[in-house]
């Protein structure tokens, strides 16, 4: 029997929930039934089949099973810092940033927008106001970028990246720094405060298509969300 027959043989193995595709010398495997975020099915990882077509070989381990090689992949995903899609070989260079990038500042809070006649990555107050902008640019079919901090219409500050570690680097770097100066501020304003406070606070929305006001007790919004957020540092 032919290598290419032996390896046939065993990718025939694989039930009509996976599918495969030769890929230099390997296979990418994606699970048809995985939640994908960017594909049509979810990438598993890339294999390769042994010389005499009885095993497959992954991150220099062999499993003679289907299920002994998607077990494999799916701990080897676990381990990942990013979404094991990312790491799909197909992709280039300057889509995996983003996507990592993406997948990082989503996970932070901060939802896109149009801004600045471009795609920004954009975190809001409570009330749904802008806190902090940034703008991603990533070199094409390259790991080279910045990222773009807008502190007013016009003026930004930037920091370049050359990979992947610097790319998040970059943008813990932005934060820090704008978090870190914000928390100064707000520190010595909130340990200049009295101790006296009112019981009425008011959250009023007015509608421009109704011409109508809306009014909420923002005292009781406000005790929610703290409450809720020393909820969740508590489960830290």
């Amino acid at each position: 029997m032919t290598m290419a027959k032996k390896k046939n043989s065993i990718i025939k193995t694989f039930t009509e929930r996976y599918t495969c595709h030769e890929h230099d010398g390997g296979y990418l495997l994606y699970d048809k039934e995985g939640e994908s975020q960017r594909a049509t099915a979810l990438f598993k990882g890339k294999f390769y089949v042994s010389t005499d077509g009885k095993q497959f070989s992954f991150n220099d381990n062999y499993y003679k099973t289907v299920e002994e090689l998607v077990t494999a992949m799916d701990e080897w995903a676990k381990t990942l810092p990013f979404n094991v899609e990312i790491y799909n070989p197909i992709f280039r260079s300057n889509y995996k940033i983003e996507c990592a990038i993406h997948d990082y500042l989503k996970s932070l809070g901060f939802d896109m927008s149009w801004k600045h006649n471009t795609d920004a990555y954009i975190l809001k107050d409570n009330y749904g106001k802008d806190i902090c902008t940034f703008i991603v640019e990533v070199e094409e079919d390259t790991t080279k970028g910045n990222i773009r901090h807008y502190v007013a219409t016009d003026r930004w500050v930037e920091t370049p990246f050359n990979d992947l570690d610097s790319a998040i680097g970059a943008c813990n770097m932005m934060l820090v720094s704008y978090c870190g100066v914000m928390n100064a501020q707000l520190t010595k304003l909130l340990s200049s405060l009295t101790s006296s406070r009112v019981g009425i606070m008011m959250d009023n929305t007015f509608n421009m298509r109704k011409l109508t006001l809306t009014t909420e007790d923002a005292k009781q919004k406000t005790i929610k969300w703290l409450e809720e957020e020393l909820e969740r540092l508590k489960n830290v």
